[in-house]
């Protein structure tokens, strides 16, 4: 092995061979030979008089460091490797950069040892090293080393002081590479952090605030990732290091503040916040008042939005520095605050709004800055609002009041001690802006109204006890009635506030809530009170914030269950929803949970569905669905002992049925002849299949016989979707072995005679079958199972069958579609990361195949099972194997079905502005089909979809495209004129890119 060793070094010194440097590296790690062994062989070419030689020999060791992992070398070999690189620093020039890369590597090994070895590289680059005429490469290898030892040998550079600090600054200057300059950033906040800058601090200021602000534009396809961003956050990093930049950082950002360029002022912004924490209030005296005049310039100037928040959240910052000193922060307000209250006052619209925005929101800085702001803002904000009149023209006004009134309710719930009595004196006022809003017509104001209230019914040091308590019962008669969404979300948003801050109204809040669901349960169908009644399930729901309100939401609504009859169904809809809402939120006790609400539950809808109307089944759905989400959640947030105990309860009702009598006593909804009411119930398994215990084999046994008969035989489509949703979520979690693996197959064998029956077989029994096949499919395909392959050839076989071919096209969508309810991992499913990918890529070139070779009359079928794959697989993917998809998508734009359509066109969209080259080969074959869909296609998604594709076409070669401009610019003003809106608005920008060619 010595021998063969030998070899690889002369290949590689003598003959250039690289590929060597790989082999010796592998033969390291597998401990065929040794370091020293390495080196010894090495040695001729290491001290050879010949450059060439050593550079090589140079290269090797470096290379060979780089490809071995960070934790081979023991700490012996570490340094005499590193104290051999560290000797040709001072070498010929063109082995430096070698030995640089090879120390780069050395001081990332764990095995680097503290102490003089770190000050001795360090020495030895800023003795011999001259950075800035090193390549890009070889710069970074250098700051490489600088941040490896900064990392994880700090202490030991510490030693070196202003030494240190002295030659990176050097080493740095005038570096102009982002990719360097990320780790150079690294390093210097490292630097100013954690060492005494002492005479440098200005020099290592200019050296990194050179480059602020950042105008970085990184390259088209750049491979480096490194953004404008990326650079701007590291930067930033390092001005707010250190107090000691104060002095020379504020003047910075005032000036960058004035530039005209948007980045540079929203850098500055965001990097003053960053600063005001670390250089605190003694460096910020000096430039408060310059500092905050022209931030507050920016707000009122009409900037940009973002300059806007970014100006805003600055001044939050500023506050909240100010106010670490009371007495800075009582001049701060006499004079700055002083002044925006005066124009809060003024009649000037601008000036007003611009001065409440920016004193509500330096309010959230810390409770002392609110109780400033507060004490002089109320009185002023009472008085405005009494004058205006048009409430609806002040949106933005009211908008800033309601955040001032939660701000202050914040402040008093913290735990600051001050003095809010100053504003007893304005309760009244206040909630009469509130009452005014929440009267107006105009649905943003109610909100803000029942916002603003909500803030009020928390400041318990201004209001007494009976007063929060009718403006709770305010809120709540209110949103009773709501009429939007908006309102009726911000009502529950707000009665789930006061149920926690106020925990004495929660009882009263429950038993009017519960009255009016009772009042409202029969005249459901009048639309006052089918609203009331929405509107009073969700508000209960939202009061359960604990375990006794959960107790007490969860024994109301389970009241309503038990009040079902024929009639009531629409009303359970809300009902289901706001008992799921309760039980996803786990604050019910486990023994209630189990005796109560889960006996509830089953009880409603094991009994009191019975009764349920023919004509409302899809109702049924939505509260069966309801229920069985709110379960599935709860048992997974469940311990052991409590989830198995609702998985037992569960499984008992679905496979031995009810036993109490009546009519369904010997009905079981694993029974294909139960009543479809009793069936359906077979859905209640996919709550507990995520935490059903694998080894109970009689419960599994069962369910995998039986679920497969309820499939095949039942007549309700809701019961055979979900029982092969069951059987597909047992078959993804059963363990690996020989009973998957004879379950798998003889399943398929069961199937198989069904679906190959010809020519008189009941089409809707096959239909059945192949949907089942195709759940037992995507439950191995999840899983990466060794039969996957084996049951999608199957599938792939009914493609050529004209009357299942539909059926089987639909399954390649269906195995890849996303289910959040089975099959993920939100459930336990057995997943296999990327399986679309790797279904993909095995089944396409079948798929492919088969459409070239099918009769023309099955020829879609293949298309749409190409287009089925394709609608479930990430993009990167898809334009890799765009290649071989373009004949299939430009025959998929021929035909007449809409989805194919959609697909090919988003396909082809991707496609044009990830590989260019391959879809200007195709033009002429797409193009004429986009601007032939752009104006024919029925279906408006297609019609908007082949303008989009055509539009994307513009950045096609200019040369390719001109030829085509009279006629697409033609067939464009077409669409211009189209029926839909959203078509004429993609076809103008289309048809004048295209003019603009």
């Amino acid at each position: 092995m010595a021998a063969t060793m030998a070899s690889h070094i002369s290949d590689y010194v003598l003959k250039q061979d690289d590929s060597k440097a790989a082999d010796i590296a592998r033969d390291l790690y597998k401990r065929d030979v040794t370091l020293v062994q390495v080196v010894e062989s090495l040695g001729q070419f290491l001290t050879s008089p010949v450059v060439e030689q050593r550079r090589r020999g140079t290269q090797l060791m470096a290379s060979i460091l780089q490809k071995l992992p960070s934790d081979f070398l023991v700490e012996k070999e570490v340094g005499h490797v590193t104290a051999f690189l560290v000797s040709k620093l001072s070498d010929h020039h063109s082995i430096q950069p070698l030995a640089l890369h090879g120390l780069a590597a050395a001081t990332g090994y764990s095995a680097f040892s503290d102490g003089d070895e770190s000050r001795r590289v360090c020495s030895e680059i800023f003795k011999e090293v001259q950075n800035q005429s090193l390549s890009q490469a070889d710069r970074r290898a250098t700051y490489t080393i600088f941040l490896n030892l900064l990392t994880s040998h700090l202490p030991d550079l510490q030693a070196l002081g202003d030494t240190f600090v002295c030659g990176y600054v050097q080493q740095m200057d005038g570096e102009k590479d982002p990719r360097n300059l990320i780790l150079a950033f690294r390093c210097s906040t490292i630097i100013c952090q954690h060492f005494s800058l002492g005479p440098m601090e200005e020099d290592m200021f200019e050296v990194n605030s050179c480059y602020f602000p950042i105008d970085f534009v990184p390259p088209p396809n750049d491979p480096h990732g490194i953004t404008r961003g990326d650079l701007s956050e590291t930067l930033c990093g390092v001005m707010s290091a250190t107090p000691a930049f104060a002095q020379y950082c504020y003047p910075l950002l005032m000036e960058k503040l004035t530039s005209d360029v948007t980045s540079a002022k929203l850098d500055s912004l965001k990097t003053l916040c960053a600063c005001l924490p670390i250089y605190g209030t003694r460096h910020l005296q000096e430039y408060l008042g310059s500092l905050t005049t022209q931030v507050m310039r920016e707000v009122r100037a009409g900037s940009p939005e973002d300059v806007v928040e970014a100006s805003l959240h600055a001044l939050t910052a500023i506050a909240a520095q100010v106010s670490q000193v009371p007495q800075q922060l009582g001049e701060f307000m006499a004079e700055t605050g002083a002044n925006l209250v005066r124009q809060v006052e003024s009649e000037n619209l601008a000036a007003r709004m611009s001065s409440t925005r920016i004193l509500c929101t330096m309010a959230s800085a810390s409770p002392l800055v609110c109780h400033a702001v507060a004490s002089r803002l109320v009185p002023v904000v009472c008085s405005v609002c009494q004058k205006l009149s048009q409430l609806e023209q002040h949106t933005a006004f009211f908008t800033e009041v309601s955040s001032l009134l939660q701000h202050i309710a914040d402040a008093q719930s913290s735990k600051t001690a001050l003095d809010w009595s100053l504003l007893q004196d304005f309760r009244g006022k206040l909630q009469e802006v509130c009452d005014r809003l929440l009267a107006s017509k105009d649905s943003q104001l109610q909100v803000l109204g029942m916002r603003g209230l909500c803030a009020l019914s928390a400041w318990g040091a201004v209001f007494t006890a009976d007063e929060i308590s009718c403006t709770a019962e305010k809120m709540m008669t209110r949103a009773l009635t709501a009429d939007t969404d908006d309102l009726r979300e911000e009502g529950v948003k707000a009665l789930s506030k006061v149920a926690r801050q106020q925990a004495q109204l929660c009882d009263g809040i429950i038993s009017h809530l519960s009255q009016v669901l009772q009042n409202n349960l029969a005249l459901y169908d009048a639309c006052e009170s089918r609203k009331m009644f929405d509107n009073s399930a969700a508000l209960l729901a939202a009061v359960a914030v604990d375990d006794v309100t959960g107790v007490k939401v969860c024994q109301a609504l389970l009241r309503l269950l038990q009040a079902f009859q024929t009639g009531y169904e629409e009303c359970m809809v809300p009902v289901s929803n706001s008992l799921a809402s309760v039980l996803v939120r786990g604050h019910l006790p486990p023994q209630f949970l189990v005796s109560t609400a889960l006996s509830g539950v089953l009880g409603f809808l094991w009994s009191g569905c019975r009764s349920w109307s023919a004509d409302k089944q899809h109702v049924h759905v939505t509260v069966l669905s309801t229920l069985v989400r709110g379960l599935r959640c709860l048992v997974l947030l469940l311990d052991s002992q409590a989830s198995q105990s609702v998985v037992g309860m569960i499984c008992s009702v679905v496979i031995k049925g009810n036993n109490s009598g009546g009519d369904h006593a010997d009905a079981s909804p694993l029974k294909a002849t139960s009543p479809w009411q009793l069936s359906r119930l077979v859905q209640l398994l996919l709550a507990v299949i995520p935490r059903l215990d694998v080894k109970k084999d009689d419960v599994w046994e069962q369910l995998v016989s039986q679920l497969p008969d309820l499939a095949l035989q039942t007549e309700d489509t809701h019961t055979h979707q979900q029982a092969c949703r069951c059987l597909a979520a047992l078959v993804n979690r059963m363990p690996a072995g020989e009973w998957l693996d004879s379950t798998v197959r003889g399943l398929c064998t069961t199937l198989t005679p069904t679906l190959t029956k010809r020519p008189h077989a009941d089409l809707d029994l096959q239909h059945r079958t192949l949907n089942l096949l195709t759940w037992l499919v995507k439950a191995v395909v999840v899983r990466g199972h060794k039969l996957s392959s084996e049951l999608t050839g199957q599938l792939t076989g009914f493609l050529s069958d004209q009357r299942l071919g539909p059926k089987a096209a639909e399954g390649f969508c269906m195995i890849l579609a996303p289910f959040p309810e089975v099959l993920c991992a939100e459930v336990n499913a057995n997943i296999t990361p990327t399986f679309q990918q790797r279904f993909l890529i095995q089944n396409l070139a079948h798929l492919l195949d088969g459409f070239q070779n099918a009769q023309s009359e099955v020829k879609e079928n293949y298309l749409l099972a190409v287009a089925g794959m394709l609608t479930n697989v990430p993009q990167q993917v898809l334009v890799a194997e765009l290649p071989k998809l373009m004949p299939v998508l430009v025959s998929s734009l021929k035909g007449s079905n809409s989805s194919l359509h959609v697909q090919a066109l988003a396909t082809l969209t991707a496609g044009i502005r990830n590989m260019p080259e391959l879809m200007t080969y195709y033009l002429s074959d797409i193009l004429p089909d986009c601007l032939m869909l752009a104006t024919q296609a029925a279906n408006m998604r297609v019609r908007i979809l082949a303008v989009q594709c055509v539009g994307a076409m513009i950045h096609l070669p200019s040369k390719n495209l001109q030829p085509h401009k009279t006629q697409v610019v033609n067939k464009l003003k077409a669409a211009i004129d189209d029926r839909k809106r959203l078509v004429r608005k993609e076809a103008a920008q289309a048809r004048n890119v295209w003019c603009l060619l």
